[in-house]
């Protein structure tokens, strides 16, 4: 291993375990001897709070171990997928489950009551949804509006499973284990938003780079109608430059049966 390298590590190492000792999360400093570790930063303060503001706007119950929490890591891992790949994404939100098991193992040392959102349990919720689900719903989005309809569609899935996870769909804990945090109405028959202007969506659009909405898909012009003409009169051909400009046309006969 080259010296620069070692030393990356090492420095990045030993940051990460004074932000431990302070009992911090992820901060700007967690990335400060990461090779482009400022983009990194940056993307994943947007997209939090992009997922952070769909999740609530969801209204799906169960901030905490329920289908909310896991809409909102497919969208917190999806969408960075979709920007960055999943090698990347998966990584950073194994960042934060690393933080979350260190948390535990320092609240079980002190004597003091483990978070619901660091028990082992929510911990593999949110490894399924973040390895599983999410990387596959970015792979296959162009827009973050993709990344939202898929992360919609993956609960619509999971819920006639009891979101079991099975066949690698949305994985959430039982009702009972759910942390309900502000307006959960939206249950057991998820009705979505339209996203179209939506402030939040419109926001990490402009943040992200891209134009404040994303471009209508280009339908396809339509034939004229006399190349479906089916008669034995002559058909009339009505050549164009490649300019558009129509040039002298001309008639020709009907092709025989």
């Amino acid at each position: 291993m080259s010296k620069s390298v070692s030393t990356i590590l090492v420095q990045y190492g030993s940051r990460l375990a004074h932000l431990f000792a302070q009992e911090e999360c992820i901060t700007s400093e967690t990335f400060k001897y990461i090779p482009c570790g400022a983009r990194v930063q940056r993307i994943i303060s947007e997209v939090s709070a992009f997922a952070e503001a769909e999740a609530r706007r969801s209204q799906l119950p169960g901030w905490t171990n329920g289908p909310a929490d896991a809409y909102r890591h497919l969208l917190v891992v999806g969408e960075p997928t979709r920007r960055l790949g999943p090698i990347p994404a998966t990584a950073i939100g194994e960042v934060n489950e690393t933080v979350s098991w260190y948390q535990m193992q320092r609240a079980r040392f002190n004597g003091r009551p483990v978070l619901p959102s660091n028990q082992l349990e929510s911990r593999a919720m949110d490894r399924h949804n973040n390895w599983r689900v999410a990387p596959v719903i970015g792979r296959a989005a162009q827009t973050p509006e993709d990344v939202i309809q898929g992360a919609r569609a993956a609960i619509e899935r999971a819920i006639p499973l009891a979101g079991s996870g099975e066949s690698n769909t949305a994985y959430w804990r039982p009702m009972r284990e759910w942390d309900n945090d502000g307006e959960s109405g939206n249950w057991p028959h998820a009705v979505w938003q339209e996203l179209t202007g939506q402030p939040h969506v419109v926001e990490y659009r402009r943040q992200a780079g891209l134009s404040p909405q994303p471009e209508p898909p280009a339908r396809p012009v339509p034939p004229p109608p006399e190349l479906f003409e089916s008669g034995g009169g002559p058909v009339h051909v009505r050549p164009h430059q490649r300019d558009g400009h129509p040039v002298q046309g001309h008639q020709r006969s009907a092709p025989s049966r």
